[in-house]
């Protein structure tokens, strides 16, 4: 059976705002992010879902709670939804990273899946640590619809995956904005992508991400 998986990014967040590196810091949306919330629950008011899971993290569960309140659902937390632990560059602004750790932050721009964040999290654990979950949800809710409210990082490399890229491809997948919607089928344990980087319910409303993130 087919399980077909809805990943939302969260919307706007105060570190988005401030051009810091968020990671696992709990960081809450601004006001352009409920909005944007909003919008994205409301694109989904007539599609048929069956549970919500989020992150943990508040910018994450407020978007996923936008959408379960719209359908009358329970949201679920599920810790390993979380974004990267970024260690030292926990809350740090984008421009000073390069100053902290500069060759690790070469690898974040340019070959992320070989970057280790200082007394972090290292992106390859971090790549099994989504994977491993999004299977998980989706083989338990075999046959169902299901949303899942989330960050940048791990929508981005369940991209790569699905569209079948080796992990070291991952600096080839584009950052998601804020909001987006992403829609992916599982089956016989593979992941193929259904549509991409939905946005028509941003009008007037879409952010975008810095260059140097």
């Amino acid at each position: 059976m087919t399980t077909r998986l809805i990943f939302v990014r969260h919307g706007y967040s105060e570190a988005n705002h401030g051009h810091i590196f968020a990671g696992q810091t709990d960081v809450p949306l601004n006001k352009t992010g409920f909005l944007q919330a909003n919008c994205a629950a409301e694109y989904l008011a007539d599609t048929h879902i069956d549970r919500v899971f989020s992150s943990t993290l508040s910018r994450a569960y407020a978007t996923g709670f936008a959408i379960a309140k719209k359908k009358g659902l329970d949201i679920i937390p599920t810790p390993d939804l979380c974004e990267i632990n970024g260690g030292d560059w926990e809350a740090v602004p984008f421009d000073n990273l390069a100053e902290i750790s500069a060759e690790e932050y070469d690898a974040w721009i340019n070959d992320i899946y070989s970057c280790v964040c200082p007394n972090g999290e290292s992106v390859k654990d971090f790549y099994s640590r989504i994977i491993s979950c999004v299977t998980k949800i989706a083989e338990e809710n075999s046959g169902k619809c299901v949303c899942i409210a989330t960050h940048a990082t791990p929508i981005r490399v369940v991209l790569c995956h699905a569209l079948g890229f080796k992990p070291e491809r991952l600096c080839d997948v584009p950052w998601p904005v804020n909001a987006s919607i992403n829609i992916i089928d599982f089956k016989d344990g593979k992941f193929s992508i259904v549509e991409k980087d939905i946005t028509k319910h941003l009008e007037g409303i879409m952010t975008t991400l810095p260059s140097n993130i």
